[in-house]
């Protein structure tokens, strides 16, 4: 009897693996995955740059406004230039308070107590940076001063001498002139609204992508004193 030989085919297990076409496709998608997520991680952090800035701007702002509010309704005399013209980096009075003092300019007397005469500048140094800026002929970088003089009772020179680190009192100040026929906004303005009340605009500024900045508009009272537009 024969026997038959079965014959059992081999039977290779067939092996996966990933064409070249398939690699370069993963690897493409996956680019562009981190393309996005850098994308987003940049657009992220300068929004939180930016955010930052803001809150700086907005607090150096809110430190300000209260204190020429509190030098404001304390005065007995309150002087400004009005709106700035051209001007160059040297430091200008932007605004004169005078404290203590009568119409005579002598020590104010109330209920019986002389009252101290303190003379009070606010100073203005116009910044140099003139860069991707609008309007054109306008400066970022200014700096406002805060210089206080008890002794004569008169309010100081704004020599450089005067416009130190410890007197700043406002940083990243805009600066746009009062000549410049491309907008009816100068600033930084001080000037006299009426017989009691002093107008206040400011811009504060950072060169940024995009520019930061925050403006200001505020209408102080002087209860005690008066308020005039003068060459000071």
């Amino acid at each position: 009897m024969m026997k038959r030989n079965l014959m059992v085919p081999n039977r290779q297990k067939k092996c996966g693996g990933f064409t070249l076409t398939e690699v370069l496709l993963a690897v493409m998608i996956v680019g562009l995955i981190g393309v996005a997520l850098a994308s987003l991680t940049r657009a992220a952090s300068k929004e939180g740059a930016t955010g930052r800035s803001k809150i700086i701007l907005r607090n150096d702002l809110s430190r300000f406004v209260r204190t020429v509010r509190e030098d404001v309704q304390d005065a007995t005399e309150v002087k400004t230039p009005g709106a700035l013209g051209n001007i160059g980096t040297n430091g200008v009075r932007v605004l004169m308070i005078t404290k203590g003092r009568d119409i005579n300019r002598d020590a104010l007397q109330l209920v019986g107590k002389t009252l101290p005469k303190v003379g009070i500048s606010y100073c203005f140094k116009r910044g140099s940076d003139n860069t991707e800026i609008s309007p054109s002929g306008a400066y970022r970088g200014g700096t406002l001063y805060r210089i206080e003089d008890a002794s004569t009772g008169r309010p100081p020179s704004c020599t450089s001498s005067l416009l130190t680190k410890d007197r700043i009192i406002l940083r990243n100040v805009k600066y746009i002139s009062s000549t410049d026929t491309t907008t009816n906004y100068p600033v930084p303005l001080f000037t006299c609204r009426d017989f009691h009340s002093l107008q206040m605009k400011a811009i504060v500024e950072v060169k940024s992508k995009p520019i930061v900045n925050e403006v200001i508009e505020e209408i102080f009272t002087s209860p005690m004193g008066s308020c005039e537009v003068t060459s000071i």
